[in-house]
């Protein structure tokens, strides 16, 4: 399992990238995921049934 400084710089590198393709992801949606409590399929099944 990643440390939940590694999980930050994957979130801080996925949201970088959706800006620059022109989307802008709140940070927030990817707090369970830094702190460990989620992971980022869990957050992706919940994004994609919204």
């Amino acid at each position: 399992m990643k440390t939940k400084e590694e999980r930050e710089q994957i979130v801080e590198t996925a949201s970088s990238l959706c800006s620059l393709d022109g989307y802008s992801k709140d940070k927030d949606l990817f707090q369970p995921y830094i702190e460990g409590t989620k992971s980022l399929d869990d957050l992706l099944q919940e994004e994609l049934k919204s």
